[in-house]
């Protein structure tokens, strides 16, 4: 059992006191890994029962056993356990805890993939058998997708209200650097202090990291067995087993601004947050703990844990607590009735009953009546649960019910927003494609959250405002396409004043000039004001990718927001009013500073872009300034998308003539100015200029034949030019030799067995001759300039010119459409050398020779070839500078 390992990547750390009946199970369900990059230390608090034996039991190496050698105080065994950990990471679980099968394989991929110092995870919790009580299980929550944390925003928060103390992170269930150990060790002395060595942590952890991630997958197990310290009171045999826990601190003196007149256990919990308070004046030094709030969540907490006090007892004590800290009536009796009406609402909630209509309805999958005897076996059925699909489905999801109520909500009452988010599934989607990243900053309760999410995105949910996340999260958070990120956005990183209006899941603003000036002002008198912390867009782009489309909607503080921003992402938007468009305008200035950038408006929930095409900002602001409605309001949209070229990709891939095929990862490009399709380039081809050897990918299909003999010999000079060596070349047009076959009406036996089949399939006659169709096939749809075909060509055709422009050809296919009767050849070729300038007349006289009727068409041709080819090489637009950007 000798840990060979110099620093393994993982600890799990399980402190034990004579509890070898349940270690026995904890130490196997921590075993159970695939990972060797990790260890199990078991530090043994003296136990006089059979606890060495059982640990011997295990042969492996990556169990380490250490015995104190004399009986320590909970926090000092953590603290011995605490020296004998090699890993980078520390995991602090119970003797009658567990470790899910596999999580720490799966935790592992999850530390190098998202690189943070603080993890936490949703926890199952396992009750263990009790005199004639069986076992039970709750909280088996399913998988969701992994989310960040504000750390200092949750402490700060209890402190102020005395809530929610379980959201924050510890070393206790969740997975810690040991780098924050052991700087809170070089400040204090020592990692643990108070008797709540899992507390103060969550507390002092905050200190010297902002954020956490919660991973979204159960990594451990909480157990509750009858002689656990940490077991809620409910029974005498639990509160002895908690009293002789104090007692071993012998003489730990409680806080000195608690009142000493209660029972000790009702002051453990904050005497833990204010010895940390007192540790770290560094953070918590402008937070005052809200001695009122505490009280009313000691009488909230009295039922449970048995220390029988009132609020008579409280208020007939006042003006002797009042000795030790400031103590409120009113304020007192405000947040025992908040307490009261947050427990009301988070049981009688539709959600909430949802929950327990499901719990008592469908059950809990294999644990409805009882759970294992033992948590071993406990977490390999849950593991089995949580993979099988088929039991899964037999469960609701409380987010759909959520959804669904919602949905209900807004077709009853609200008809005119359900019209409203059809209009803007149908706008919006000129921006946004299935599998594209979409930021949506200032995402308040998820409003273009929903409908970026409905387009397929993958959408990372920026919004400063707690609650308003926890909105998110209850109508969304089963969607594995969102990131909800609680922070706010600035020009820095940092921390920043957020005020939030009356109502606060709608306003709530960071800039002065809008509390003060304007329409909004009278919505911030008597504010509450938080402090949040704030990223960049440039590190949410680092941590996340660049989106294809951000939303910007954060009242009034846009243009900080903007200045965080020195990468192009494709489309931006953000909100305007007529009485602020001086600020509208600095917006436009600062992001026309990045890049060449163009803009187009909506006015309010139009869903409609205001010009038929982009315009520049001066022309924009010309429009802007002459609507006379001074309470107008809308958003101005950022085009930078002709200009960057999915710069997210590092190969570059040319879809020429792309019509409405957009393809993920190539540059599309068309000028055929279809309505409701985006190009990423709208231009002609004849206008395109690469550097030459630039890129890796040109594919054409249904394109080439639009263009006469001259141009498609000068485009096979500048596609050799611009691909690299071993580049590849598709070009796909109609099959001009099949089309003639078939007009003549001529089959070959493959085409009889080929029509056969499509006929079989598609119910439909293709053995009849169409020559009117075919016509169409050879010659165009013409119902526009583009849509005429100028030339014709088959498989030899193609593979001549692919060899002559210094192709090899490596596939001929024949393809067809959905059933289309007809077919196109498909050639594929890669660049085997580069055409020098010097060699192009001679091949161009060379193709367009075999092509001409009479010695006076081929001057004019070639005369034209060579004008063109010198219009190609002479190009200097747009796309040739961004593209020498990209590739520097």
């Amino acid at each position: 059992m000798d840990n060979q390992r110099v620093k393994p990547f993982i600890s799990v750390i399980i402190p034990t006191r004579e509890r070898a009946d349940t270690l026995l199970f904890a130490i196997k369900t921590a075993l159970d890994q695939n990972s060797d990059d990790y260890e199990v230390v078991v530090s043994d608090n003296f136990s006089q029962d059979n606890t060495k034996e059982v640990v011997e039991s295990f042969n492996d190496s990556r169990l380490v056993y250490v015995n104190s050698g004399r009986r320590l105080s909970m926090c000092d065994n953590y603290e011995f356990a605490l020296e004998h950990a090699k890993g980078e990471y520390m995991i602090f679980i119970g003797d009658d805890d567990a470790i899910m099968p596999g999580a720490i394989d799966m935790l592992q991929n999850t530390i190098k993939s998202s690189p943070n110092l603080v993890y936490c995870w949703p926890m199952p919790l396992y009750t263990w058998p009790k005199n004639d009580l069986g076992a039970s299980a709750y909280y088996l929550s399913p998988d969701i997708h992994p989310f960040e944390i504000s750390l200092k925003k949750l402490a700060a928060r209890f402190i102020a209200v005395m809530r929610e103390s379980g959201q924050l992170p510890s070393v206790y269930h969740g997975a810690v650097a040991k780098s924050i150990l052991d700087i809170i060790r070089k400040q204090t002395g020592r990692v643990f202090h108070s008797t709540q060595p899992d507390l103060f942590t969550s507390f002092a952890i905050p200190v010297f990291c902002d954020t956490a991630i919660n991973v979204g997958y159960a990594v451990t197990v909480s157990g509750r067995s009858p002689k656990s310290n940490s077991a809620v009171a409910y029974g005498k045999d639990s509160r002895v087993n908690t009293e002789k826990m104090i007692q071993e601190y012998k003489n730990y003196q409680i806080h000195p601004s608690l009142f000493p007149g209660i029972d000790i256990l009702a002051n453990v919990l904050q005497d833990a947050i204010l010895v940390a308070m007192d540790k770290f004046p560094q953070c918590y030094d402008n937070l005052h703990f809200n001695y009122n709030a505490m009280w009313a969540f000691i009488v909230q907490q009295s039922g449970y844990f048995k220390w029988n006090i009132s609020i008579k007892e409280i208020i007939q004590k006042r003006e002797q607590i009042r000795k030790y800290h400031p103590f409120s009536i009113l304020q007192f009796f405000k947040y025992v009735m908040t307490n009261k009406f947050v427990a009301f609402w988070s049981y009688r909630n539709p959600v909430a009953l949802y929950r327990s209509f499901s719990r008592k309805i469908v059950g809990r999958g294999p644990f409805a009546n009882d759970a294992p005897g033992n948590i071993s076996d406990f977490v390999k059925q849950l593991a089995d649960y949580q993979n099988n699909l088929t039991i899964r489905k037999k469960t609701f999801n409380h987010h759909y019910i959520a959804r669904s109520i919602l949905s209900l909500k807004k077709n009853l009452l609200y008809p005119e927003t359900v019209r409203q988010e059809k209009r803007e599934l149908i706008f919006y989607s000129q921006f946004i494609k299935k599998g594209d990243v979409c930021f949506d900053v200032g995402a308040n309760i998820g409003n273009k959250t929903n409908i970026f999410l409905k387009l397929g995105a993958k959408v990372i949910a920026v919004e400063p405002q707690e609650l308003a996340c926890q909105k998110i999260q209850e109508f969304y958070g089963d969607n594995k396409n969102l990131v909800v990120v609680n922070k706010g956005l600035a020009a820095n990183s940092g921390f920043m004043e957020l005020s939030i209006g009356e109502d606060r899941s709608v306003l709530a603003t960071m800039s002065e000039k809008w509390k003060k000036e304007g329409c909004f002002s009278k919505s911030y008198k008597g504010a509450t004001i938080e402090k949040v912390p704030v990223t960049t867009l440039d590190n949410l782009i680092s941590k996340h990718g660049l989106p294809k489309f951000c939303k910007i909607d954060v009242e009034g503080f846009e243009k900080e927001v903007l200045k965080g921003l020195t990468k192009l992402i494709p489309y931006i938007s953000f909100e305007f009013t007529k009485e602020f468009l001086v600020d509208a305008k600095e917006c436009v200035d600062y992001v026309s500073s990045l890049g060449n950038a163009t803009f187009n408006y909506s006015v309010g929930e139009s869903g409609k872009l205001s010009f038929k095409d982009w315009v520049l900002g001066a022309e924009l602001f010309e429009a802007l300034e002459k609507i006379e409605n001074k309470d107008v309001w809308g958003d101005i949209y950022v085009n930078f998308k002709q200009s960057t070229y999915n710069m997210e990709h590092k190969e570059v891939k040319l879809h020429l003539g792309c019509g409405s095929v957009i393809l993920p990862g190539y540059i599309n490009i068309d000028n055929t100015k279809r309505e409701g399709i985006s190009y990423d380039i709208d231009a002609s081809i004849l206008d395109l200029q690469f550097n030459d050897n630039s890129v890796d990918e040109i594919k054409l299909h249904h394109v080439f034949e639009h263009f006469h003999r001259y141009q498609a010999v000068v485009l096979m000079f500048v596609f050799n030019r611009w691909l690299k060596r071993g580049g590849k070349l598709e070009i796909a047009t109609p099959d001009f030799e099949w089309c003639a076959r078939k007009y003549l009406g001529l089959t070959s036996p493959m085409e009889i067995i080929w029509n056969t089949l499509i006929a079989i399939k598609y119910k439909k006659n293709y053995f009849k001759t169409d020559k009117w169709k075919i016509l169409r096939q050879v010659f165009g749809s013409k119902e526009s300039g583009w849509g005429s075909h100028l030339e014709g060509w088959d498989r030899f055709t193609l593979t001549s010119i692919y060899k002559l422009f210094g192709f090899r050809v490596v596939k001929v296919t024949q393809s067809k459409y959905k059933g289309w009767s007809f077919p196109a050849i498909v050639v594929v070729g890669e660049k085997e050398r580069h055409i020098d300038n010097r060699a192009f007349e001679a091949l161009a006289k060379s193709f367009l020779e075999k092509m001409v009727a009479n010695d006076l068409e081929f001057p004019v041709w070639l005369s034209q070839a060579m004008k063109l080819k010198e219009k190609f090489l002479g190009n200097q637009n747009l796309t040739a500078t961004i593209l020498q950007k990209k590739n520097a």
